[in-house]
């Protein structure tokens, strides 16, 4: 399964990044995606910082090897031969943070959408309701702008923590992100996205709370 790419130094590489259990080989990504479906990822890697995703993109990077970037797997179909190079998985167990701040709150990339209404709804935050329904997580909701009852991620993202190609991490206001209906300019930077500052409203948590339920 392995590529030519993916040789014995890369691999040496990787095991100094992250520790063993941690570096997955042959995993099946039906595992990992809603649909139950898809071949194994030649090699897999759960990284626990975003030292930890630098450092593994820079090695994907000097030696070119293909990488995907992984959340929580919705909306995707793998097909049965799976995903060569390193499949990097931003999971909710490392990467689920929701963080209150002072114009709303902020979410890393690996945190499912429901949470973060969730917890929008237990600090009287409006704005992100119509996601509330959306499986998937907020780094994959923002790549692709996802939306849904006239409402969509543009609307609410002020700004984007991402890992850019050269290795710098930098924020991306909303504004300057291309968004458009199911598009981002993350699909075509190359930058991975690590966490998303969200710009809501205060208001009455009933209201909130009944909006989602609507």
């Amino acid at each position: 399964m392995r590529t030519q790419k993916l040789n014995a130094e890369v691999i040496g590489l990787l095991q100094k990044i992250v520790p063993a259990w941690r570096l997955l080989f042959e995993e099946p990504l039906a595992a990992h995606t809603t649909f139950k479906i898809g071949g194994p990822a030649e090699c897999m890697i759960l990284p626990m910082t975003i030292e930890e995703v630098r450092a593994v993109c820079l090695v994907a990077k000097n030696y070119n090897v293909p990488i995907f970037i992984l959340g929580g797997g919705s909306n995707l179909l793998v097909r049965d031969n799976g995903i060569a190079g390193i499949v990097l998985k931003l999971s909710p167990d490392c990467f689920g943070r929701i963080e209150k701040t002072a114009d709303g709150l902020r979410a890393y990339a690996g945190a499912w959408l429901k949470d973060v209404c969730a917890f929008a709804a237990a600090h009287s935050l409006t704005g992100i309701e119509f996601a509330c329904g959306i499986p998937g997580s907020m780094g994959g909701a923002v790549y692709m702008n996802a939306g849904a009852y006239d409402g969509e991620l543009s609307g609410c993202v002020q700004s984007v923590m991402v890992l850019m190609p050269d290795g710098t991490i930098a924020e991306i206001l909303g504004a300057d992100a291309d968004f458009s209906y199911r598009h981002s300019i993350f699909q075509t930077n190359g930058a991975v996205i690590l966490a998303v500052e969200l710009q809501l409203v205060k208001t009455v948590q009933s209201e909130v709370v009944a909006k989602m339920r609507e």
